[in-house]
């Protein structure tokens, strides 16, 4: 699949995550100074523009040096905002991007992507599936990370949650090696997540395990999820290859859209975890940056919704 069609993926998913697509329109790209509001409030009530759907009762203004915002129809066609000022959204110009660019790429995707993407509720939405399992009964704990794939070798702990509607159940959390059925990590925890320190003491690069979540006492069928340790480096080169790819393609990516293209990226290399921890880490490395937290918290949850039963 073409990088293009990746990015048409992000830019969508970044706009969906809001409360609804009606008018079509999005802010793809966005510095510098840009807020936007109400057409009829004063532009003292303005908030700072973030990436996804703008209408047309709202009015965009830009100040400051080098501030623009670039906004995409639904029809393919573009918007680029450069002049200071107030600019309402329904008296802007779009024109239609060349046949062969990124942009016109990106249009061909438009509206299948949004006839399939879920809502912004990605974590309640999750919760309540988990609910609905139990259907008020003791159900056996659902498994949420690592999911079914390939683990990085390249840090030196690794968190393992679930998901269970009980909130003071006892869990033992065990690992075992994949092809021999041998236990090589177990422990007991009152909470829904444990992270394992040093843990290239237990599994080792190349090789498969499984791992598990049981509550003592119960008679329960559990879940296994496989996973398999990649080689060294191998996370961290991937991303490098992503990264080479948009340079390629000359894409200066703000950070917001950078990550959900990586994220996109890595999943369609069948690199979910990859992907988790990626999203985790840009957020423990931008602590204040709240859509970062929201639209990668948003793919995690969609990931993990998709994955009830698998």
């Amino acid at each position: 699949m073409a990088i293009n069609k990746y990015f048409v993926l992000i830019c969508f998913s970044l706009i969906s995550l809001s409360i609804g697509f009606s008018q079509g329109i999005a802010a793809i790209q966005i510095e510098g100074s840009v807020k936007i509001c109400k057409s009829k409030e004063p532009s003292n009530k303005a908030k700072n523009l973030q990436y996804g759907p703008v209408y047309d009762d709202q009015k965009i203004i830009i100040s400051g040096k080098n501030a623009r915002v670039k906004l995409v129809k639904n029809s393919g066609e573009v918007c680029e905002v450069l002049a200071p000022g107030t600019h309402y959204i329904s008296s802007l110009t779009f024109s239609k991007p060349s046949e062969n660019s990124f942009l016109g790429q990106l249009a061909n995707y438009f509206i299948s992507f949004f006839e399939s993407n879920e809502s912004s509720e990605s974590k309640e939405s999750y919760k309540n599936s988990i609910y609905a399992i139990s259907r008020g009964e003791l159900a056996a704990p659902v498994l949420d990370f690592p999911m079914t794939g390939k683990l990085p070798s390249d840090f030196n702990s690794m968190e393992f949650s679930w998901s269970h509607s009980c909130d003071s159940c006892w869990y033992n959390l065990t690992i075992y090696e994949f092809d021999t059925k041998v236990k090589v990590f177990s422990m007991l925890t009152l909470k829904k997540q444990f992270k394992v320190q040093q843990f290239l003491n237990y599994v080792k690069p190349g090789k498969k395990y499984y791992w598990k979540v049981e509550i003592p006492g119960s008679n329960l069928e559990y879940e296994a999820k496989r996973f398999e340790i990649s080689d060294k480096s191998d996370y961290y080169n991937q991303i490098k290859s992503i990264d080479n790819k948009l340079k390629s393609q000359q894409l200066s990516l703000q950070l917001v859209p950078k990550t959900l293209f990586i994220q996109e990226e890595l999943l369609q290399l069948d690199l979910v975890n990859y992907a988790v921890l990626y999203g985790k880490a840009q957020q423990i490395n931008n602590p204040n940056n709240k859509q970062l937290k929201q639209l990668t918290d948003a793919f995690y949850y969609s990931q993990l919704k998709n994955n009830i039963g698998k």
